[in-house]
């Protein structure tokens, strides 16, 4: 509410507000595929059109018109798979349509092509390569507008693809959507390094979040790509809540025994190989293992270094070092 005081549209901004996690809750809640479509593409209406409530603002009105092409793209693909899926099977609900006595109907080449739209109705609104540069341009909104966008929107992708899970069954499909995303986690990794501002930052991290998370589903990690969604929603909303004291925090602490961190450092990585290989030999025959493995090496090394290692004084490394223990 403080960032938008002083705006002529204050009050429409929080309608806006309400309608797009209103239209979102509805198209994901709903068993028939005509709602979800139909509220999905007001949900994407209703973000095009908090991206231009500023009218006085050229550049805001100039990245409303590329994302509402994207978005139109986005959803004519989904709309053609729904058609697509009642065409064959004569269902209009996700329970009855995607059931094994209907999914024997779709032919190899069927699997192929619906997987396909979808595919590409999930990769525009997750800002995946080449339709990253809506999201790029997006910064110019205002920042809460920012904050629901990457809090809710962005990260639908993740569970357009679980409710169709049964159908992405083509593994030229999936080959698809993993190169796809590997692309768009290192454009998003190389945005996060190389520019300055803040939001651009954050733009480029929820693209590499957003390409990983869809590696998850790609592999059929569709219980870890919603925990990811999920938590990746709080963070990046806060931390785009939380920009504005983003110069507050540029200098770089002085550690006082640089030596200690240091050991702390080797230890808890030497731990976490080690966790991580236990890990993985609990049962080596599964294909997502290994990757589970590396993730949760890398994630622990990073908490452990940060929580633990750079903890400030004793009091703040047992505390850092109980939660990890407990997660």
């Amino acid at each position: 509410m403080q960032y938008l005081k002083g705006d002529f549209n204050y009050r429409k901004y929080f309608v806006l507000f309400q309608l797009v996690t209103s239209f979102a809750a509805i198209a994901w809640l709903s068993d028939d595929l005509r709602l979800m479509t139909a509220f999905w593409g007001l949900t994407l209406i209703c973000l095009s059109l908090l991206m231009r409530l500023n009218r006085k603002w050229k550049v805001t009105k100039a990245a409303a018109k590329v994302t509402s092409r994207y978005f139109l793209l986005s959803w004519i693909a989904l709309a053609c798979s729904v058609l697509w899926l009642f065409g064959i099977t004569g269902e209009w609900t996700f329970s009855e349509a995607l059931t094994e006595a209907h999914l024997s109907m779709v032919t190899g080449w069927q699997y192929f092509g619906l997987s396909l739209l979808i595919i590409i109705a999930v990769i525009v609104p997750a800002a995946q390569w080449p339709f990253q540069r809506w999201l790029i341009e997006s910064v110019a909104a205002p920042t809460p507008v920012s904050a629901i966008m990457h809090a809710g929107i962005v990260n639908a992708g993740g569970i357009m693809l679980t409710r169709f899970s049964p159908l992405l069954h083509s593994d030229f499909a999936a080959f698809i959507l993993i190169i796809i995303a590997c692309i768009s986690v290192l454009i998003g990794s190389g945005i996060s390094l190389v520019h300055v501002d803040y939001k651009r930052q954050l733009v480029g991290s929820t693209m590499g979040q957003m390409g990983f998370m869809l590696i998850q589903c790609a592999l059929g990690a569709y219980v870890a790509a919603i925990i990811h969604l999920i938590l990746h929603g709080l963070f990046k909303a806060t931390l785009f809540l939380r920009s504005g004291s983003a110069l507050q925090h540029f200098e770089v602490p002085v550690r006082a025994n640089e030596r200690m961190s240091y050991f702390w450092i080797i230890s808890g990585r030497i731990l976490v190989g080690v966790l991580a290989i236990v890990f993985w030999l609990a049962e080596p025959g599964e294909g997502y293992r290994i990757i589970s493995a590396l993730i949760l090496a890398w994630s622990l090394s990073m908490a452990w270094t940060q929580l633990v290692a750079f903890g400030e004084g004793k009091i703040g490394r047992i505390i850092g070092l109980i939660a990890l223990v407990i997660v």
